[in-house]
């Protein structure tokens, strides 16, 4: 490991202003979050669901709240800015 161990499961990219999974658990999230944003729209208009397109917004738009806020609480912090 190095010495810079400091718990995040995501690191700052040299540019933008995206962060990159940088352990295994910021992949897991990442990936949990394709998954369920496919699922969002995917499922509902499979099972015939009346207002598929209202609950598939809804649900998609509650999945990235909630993956923005582990990238925030689980993010390297930069220092001096």
């Amino acid at each position: 490991m190095s010495g810079n161990d400091d718990g995040a499961w995501f690191g700052q990219r040299s540019y933008g202003s995206r962060n990159l999974p940088i352990r295994w658990q910021g992949w897991l999230v990442t990936i949990l979050y394709g998954i369920g944003a496919f699922l969002c729209f995917f499922l509902p208009a499979f099972w015939n669901v009346q207002r598929s397109d209202f609950i598939s917004f809804a649900a998609f738009i509650l999945l990235t709240v909630l993956f923005g806020f582990v990238c925030v609480r689980k993010s390297r912090r930069s220092v001096g800015r």
